[in-house]
């Protein structure tokens, strides 16, 4: 170690500690290496779950078609139920396990279900089963996913025909 002549006083320069950040050139290679290699084998352990890049919706409709796809529908009612689908989980937090679950649950009423009923039938019973929406009645406090004017179906028909000018039964008027 040389000590540099600065003014009045000897001045030594610093010296590297053995933990310093500064690596030379020679290992910085291979310490690059290393890292491209941990990282590479992190990546394949998270690809199984979520592919990098995809958001968790993106996630979400990818294994989505992958379970519709397997039904073999006719081509319709597969673009169908992916729209249903698609704009039903937009912009709504899911929980992935209860949503897969429901959804592989359903595969063969869905299947059943495409055989007999029409498009848009299909699309609104699947939704109602995948996205449940429990609200309370206003008149009797049960929870049902279906309100109408805030009352359930129930309700609402025992009103109606309290008040026969707005029953569409066709009760005595």
């Amino acid at each position: 170690m040389s000590i540099v002549q600065h003014g009045d006083q000897n001045v030594k320069p610093p010296s590297l500690p053995s933990d310093s950040p500064y690596t030379p050139r020679q290992t910085e290679g291979r310490q690059t290496k290393e890292r491209q290699t941990k990282e590479r084998q992190t990546k394949e352990q998270t690809h199984s779950q979520v592919r990098k890049g995809y958001g968790y919706y993106k996630h979400l409709v990818t294994e989505t078609r992958k379970i519709i796809s397997q039904l073999q529908l006719p081509p319709d009612y597969t673009r169908a139920i992916m729209g249903t689908i698609a704009k039903a989980l937009d912009g709504k937090i899911v929980n992935r396990d209860e949503y897969f679950t429901r959804l592989l649950g359903l595969r063969s009423e869905i299947a059943a279900r495409a055989q007999r009923e029409s498009r848009s039938d299909l699309c609104y019973w699947l939704k109602r089963r995948l996205f449940p929406q429990k609200r309370v009645c206003a008149r009797c406090k049960a929870e049902t996913d279906a309100l109408i004017e805030g009352l359930c179906s129930r309700c609402y028909r025992e009103v109606a025909h309290e008040d026969a000018r707005t029953c569409r039964c066709g009760a005595a008027l």
